[in-house]
């Protein structure tokens, strides 16, 4: 499994366990933020309809105006009735989009005429379900009659936006993490391990007097072993190794044997751009062959990540056998690479 992969992994948990914590502990105060909303609101009905026609009793006044300016004024309301001091249900209404059923509505204004809606004790309202929705009733005792008003638990406004705005910052502390993670764990994994396969090769080309210091320290590693061996097995191929950047955005060329023989680098700039369709086509793992068969392009893998590629080009195209080798060789100098020994 890739680095890529596990962390991905790694952060689908992370997000779900925190979103499961988060939902956990803040489920019961949200609720209870969202009932302080319905309290206030109640209240501001009960304290209307105190007002409305004040000088005629419940059962003279203009009710079905009063229901009507209600509902338009508070669309977020599933219900409202209104009872007379003998708890006879005068008038009412509902809200298709919460209770489509008539005979639910039946149902729950007559037992708000029996009184089988008082609120719970010390809650201050009523529990019911509907229509898999879970619904609060609130019965309001006022000077000319009683209410009976029913609200879906549905968050909304700032509770809502307050709501999003919580997760959201759980998924960027998420990401975050993660990114940290995957961050740290390619850091440690691909440029240490590489450097310590043959350290004399990651060097840039040195002048005229050092040359033949710098072309002994790559020829001693098991690496520059391995290169020297393909490029004997491969007559008149050039063989070159690649070696991913510490920026990870190209590979640069490092080693070149021909015949066998070790080519000193001559200073000039050879890379493959990893950023670009032929390093993508590479990161996915995947073999270039190029120039009708006469260039092949190896990608070194390790744990699912690019950290390498053996280059390989000679007159002559390469035959199905030979490729079908090079992909072994790229094995085998991963392994090189990473532990810097023969395997």
């Amino acid at each position: 499994m890739s680095i890529k992969t596990k962390v991905a992994v790694a952060g689908i948990i992370t997000t779900t366990i925190l979103l499961f914590t988060y939902v956990s502990f803040r489920s019961g105060s949200i609720e209870g933020e969202y009932l302080k909303t319905l309290t206030a609101q109640t209240d501001r009905l009960a304290i209307a309809f105190s007002g409305f026609e004040k000088d005629r009793p419940a059962a003279g006044r203009n009710l079905n105006r009063f229901l009507a300016d209600m509902t338009r004024e508070n669309p977020d309301m599933a219900l409202l009735a209104v009872a007379d001091g003998s708890n006879r249900v005068l008038a009412g209404s509902k809200n298709d989009r919460y209770i489509r059923d008539r005979a639910s509505f039946d149902e729950l204004t007559a037992a708000f005429s029996r009184g089988e809606l008082a609120p719970k004790k010390n809650a201050g309202y009523a529990v019911r379900y509907l229509e898999q929705t879970k619904f609060y009733f609130y019965v309001k005792e006022t000077p000319s009659g009683r209410l009976l008003i029913a609200f879906p638990y549905k968050l909304r406004g700032k509770l809502m936006v307050k709501l999003l705005l919580e997760i959201a910052l759980i998924v960027i502390l998420a990401v975050i993490l993660t990114t940290a993670l995957y961050l740290y764990l390619v850091r440690r994994e691909r440029p240490a391990p590489v450097q310590a396969a043959f350290p004399g090769a990651m060097d840039k080309p040195a002048g005229p007097e050092e040359t033949t210091a710098a072309d002994r320290a790559p020829a001693q590693s098991p690496v520059a072993e391995a290169l020297a061996a393909i490029s004997t097995r491969h007559t008149g191929a050039r063989i070159s190794l690649y070696i991913v950047n510490p920026a990870m955005t190209g590979l640069e060329k490092h080693l070149e044997f021909t015949d066998g023989a070790h080519v000193p680098m001559d200073g000039s700039a050879d890379s493959i751009d990893t950023t670009d369709e032929i390093g993508e086509e590479l990161g996915h793992g995947s073999m270039l062959v190029l120039n009708r068969g006469k260039r092949l392009i190896i990608p070194i893998m390790h744990r699912g990540d690019l950290i390498g590629a053996v280059g390989a080009s000679r007159s002559e195209a390469f035959s199905g056998p030979e490729i079908s080798e090079f992909k072994k060789y790229a094995d085998d100098l991963s392994r090189k690479l990473v532990t810097g020994q023969a395997s």
